[in-house]
């Protein structure tokens, strides 16, 4: 006798129970694959979102540190290196460097491998009475920022002075009437007027600007500056001490200055722009993991829910079936058919059940999640090859068929249990 065929044959003499049986196996499968599934594309959907956002955030904080470098840029510079016996009491009181030292002290700094600052403007102050105006004014010789040799050429803070020209300030053009274009004598020398600042409320207001060996010339200082401004590096950002190690290191006959107020102005505007954007993808993160965890939850309690009620009403069917049956199970048992083989007659149908039921459920939970997800999400559609999981497929296929012989498995024992000719002496 064939116990494969014999169950097969039996499957399609009880066609109803056995539909309903795989109906459920089917149902249940299909709910937990589909739950996996969908949990799956969430997981997918997020990692291109947050990528997407990623790249939004790091464009936008390179657009905002770009306006802020920009902006701050304006403020002009933030680092004064002066000559080392320069009294800073008397730099206070004065607005100038009594010392100098020499105007290649800042050649050397653009040579050297300096990373704390950049845009190097050496420049020669002093204190002057403009003879033709009657004025007194603070004169600023400058040649021009001083390139960095290992960064990249920038836009100059400080655009360099053409020979034979001047900039002013905004009380000496504004007092004087002075407007570009026009011609200025000072110190014997003719001037003609490129820049016309604009009103600063500071000692630039009364600064007259002229090319550094102009100045030095009529100051009797000939190669010589008595300062060198710059601009605080990112890096070094409201660290003066790390500014200080390393020019000491470089000119050691030097002190630094820092405007602190300008410095920790343009490091806060920097960071906040910057950190600003960085929460609120923090925030997106924090809300999408939250969102997956309470998937994982739900799919993480409502699996076992979902195999026990399968498993229960398997077994009630599996248990309808053995007593539907009594009679013909007693007769197989009256002409020679020994219990073990009628307990691998159920078991059989017990797999095929759930093999079946395990492979359309398997299906139908696949593929309806990537149709209900495309419906519902309002998202870009998630590749279903990306979803697919051979071990999911594996172990559905394998689970399946393990709850249908555990449900099927106290009915079977009920039946091969039972005299065989104790049923038929009712019948």
């Amino acid at each position: 006798m064939n116990i494969l065929l014999l169950a097969f044959r039996e499957i399609l003499h009880r066609k109803i129970n056995f539909l309903l049986a795989l109906l459920v196996v089917a149902v249940a499968a299909a709910g937990l694959v589909g739950a996996l599934a969908m949990l799956r594309m969430h997981g997918i959907a997020t990692d291109a979102i947050l990528e997407k956002k990623r790249a939004e955030v790091a464009y936008a904080v390179a657009q905002l540190e770009d306006d802020y470098r920009k902006i701050t840029k304006g403020m002009g510079f933030n680092i004064l290196i002066l000559p080392k016996g320069q009294n800073l009491g008397d730099f206070y009181a004065e607005d100038y460097a009594a010392a100098d030292m020499p105007e290649e002290y800042a050649d050397i700094l653009g040579r050297s491998a300096i990373v704390t600052v950049r845009h190097l403007l050496p420049t020669l102050q002093h204190k002057f009475k403009w003879p033709e105006k009657e004025r007194t004014i603070l004169l600023v010789g400058a040649r021009g920022e001083v390139p960095i040799s290992h960064l990249e050429k920038e836009q100059p803070i400080m655009p360099p002075i053409p020979p034979g020209r001047m900039f002013l300030g905004y009380e000496l053009h504004a007092s004087l009437k002075i407007k570009p274009g026009d011609k200025v004598l000072f110190a014997g020398r003719e001037y003609v007027v490129d820049r016309c600042m604009k009103e600063q409320g500071n000692k630039d207001d009364i600064t007259v600007w002229i090319p550094l060996k102009d100045a030095q010339e009529i100051l009797g200082k000939p190669g010589k500056i008595n300062s060198i401004l710059a601009l605080e590096c990112k890096c070094a950002w409201a660290d003066v001490a790390k500014v200080r190690e390393e020019i000491g290191k470089i000119l050691p006959d030097t002190q630094v200055i820092e405007k602190a107020t300008e410095a920790l102005t343009r490091a806060e505007a920097r960071s906040r722009a910057a950190k600003e954007a960085k929460d609120a993808l923090a925030r997106e993160e924090r809300g999408r993991e939250r969102l997956k965890r309470e998937y994982e939850s739900f799919v993480a309690w409502i699996g076992p829910l979902v195999a026990a009620v399968a498993a229960v009403i398997v077994g009630c069917l599996a248990l309808l079936n053995v007593r539907a049956r009594r009679s013909e199970i007693a007769i197989l048992r009256a002409v020679g058919v020994r219990s073990g083989q009628v307990l691998v007659l159920l078991m059989i149908r017990a797999v095929i059940t759930g093999l079946l039921g395990a492979a359309i459920g398997f299906a139908a939970g696949f593929f309806g999640a990537g149709a209900i997800w495309q419906a519902r999400s309002g998202t870009e559609p998630v590749p279903l090859d990306a979803v697919f999981s051979p071990a999911a497929l594996v172990a559905t296929l394998v689970l399946a068929p393990v709850v249908t012989c555990v449900a099927s498995w106290i009915p079977a024992m009920l039946a091969v249990k039972t005299d065989p000719a104790a049923i038929l002496a009712e019948e």
